[in-house]
């Protein structure tokens, strides 16, 4: 009986790990069959799932690591056919380069508009995430702000830098908070944000770059700390919201197009630092009533800078006494009224 008995035990182990091995066997076909799409390329090797996680990793041509470029065209992105189903990205421990370093063409994740989290494998040594936003390994650069994403954000003081491309086409954030840390806003860093009513700009920071708000429609005010030296071509170009701004003393040059078609802008304060203003800097703000210029100099400007607005209709106030100076100075000389500030 003991006999009959082990046998019947062995008999039983062993169709419990042959039925455990066909239920494991089976599973691992199951993942697989999850995939919708997937690739290899010489940067990268990536693969979206059912669930609308697309995964990311180096390529399987030996070098140990792969990138995620910046591309030409918005269709040569590999997952581009797919972006409208990817909600969460994960990024490989292999990863040692996301580039947004270039102004012209398409980032990876651009298109992606729902997507909801950016996750990093701890053993990246490059990349870090803090709820599903995607920063550099030490959290001094912010970097890709998922734009599905709704609601206000705080941006951690460990953050000294506001990457290029960062929060563009984010339509769901409406307030962000920039800690004192941030010297820089990067290239194109909140263009597109329509959601966006407000921003305080810290005194931490020195330079605004190229079209860091532009398109920002919804955007009403904005504060320019005394710490900015330079606002980029298009910084602000295209908020229609904006009534009025105040360009403080630190500021010396001001950028083409730099609030360029902001129409619904009535009056600008000009610090008396500014020695440049770029062309079409206020072109087409066709709600201009009134120009403040603190500069007891003329700057000397293109017509272009005031282009699309009747500026005899508008009232251009300066330092009492620089009135004559600017009376006779090239387009300031256009405003229909010049008076003492």
């Amino acid at each position: 009986m003991k006999r009959k008995t082990g046998n019947i035990k062995s008999i039983t182990r062993l169709f419990v790990f042959l039925f455990c091995g066909v239920l494991f066997t089976a599973s691992y076909p199951m993942q697989e069959s999850s995939i919708i799409a997937s690739g290899t390329g010489i940067e990268l090797t990536w693969k979206l799932f059912e669930n609308g996680t697309l995964t990311i990793s180096g390529n399987s041509f030996g070098n140990g690591f792969g990138i995620i470029p910046y591309y030409s065209f918005e269709i040569d992105v590999p997952w581009y056919r797919y972006r409208d189903d990817i909600t969460n990205v994960m990024i490989g421990n292999d990863i040692v380069l996301i580039d947004y370093s270039l102004l012209l063409g398409y980032s990876a994740f651009r298109s992606c508009t729902g997507l909801m989290s950016i996750d990093v494998d701890n053993n990246n040594t490059a990349y870090c995430s803090e709820d599903g936003v995607l920063f550099n390994k030490t959290k001094t650069t912010l970097m890709i702000y998922p734009a599905g994403k709704t609601g206000a954000y705080n941006i951690p003081n460990s953050v000294t830098s506001i990457g290029n491309y960062t929060f563009q086409g984010c339509t769901g954030l409406t307030s962000v908070t920039i800690g004192n840390s941030v010297t820089d806003i990067g290239a194109c860093a909140f263009s597109y944000c329509t959601g966006l009513t407000s921003v305080t700009i810290p005194k931490s920071v020195t330079s605004i770059e190229s079209s860091a708000f532009y398109g920002c429609s919804g955007l009403t005010s904005v504060t320019i700390p005394n710490s900015v030296t330079r606002i980029g071509m298009g910084a602000f170009g295209g908020c229609s919201g904006l009534t009025s701004i105040t360009i403080s003393n630190s500021v010396t040059s001001i950028g083409d197009y730099a609030f360029g078609g902001c129409s619904g802008l009535t009056s600008v304060t000009i610090g008396n630092s500014v020695t440049f203003i770029g062309s079409f800097a206020f072109g087409n703000c066709t709600g201009l009533t009134e120009v403040i210029n603190e500069s007891t100099v003329p700057q000397d400007i293109y017509i272009s800078v005031f282009f699309g607005k009747d500026i005899s209709a508008c009232t251009l106030r300066v330092p009492a006494a620089a009135i004559d100076a600017y009376s006779e100075a090239e387009v300031w000389k256009n405003f229909g009224n010049i008076v003492a500030i």
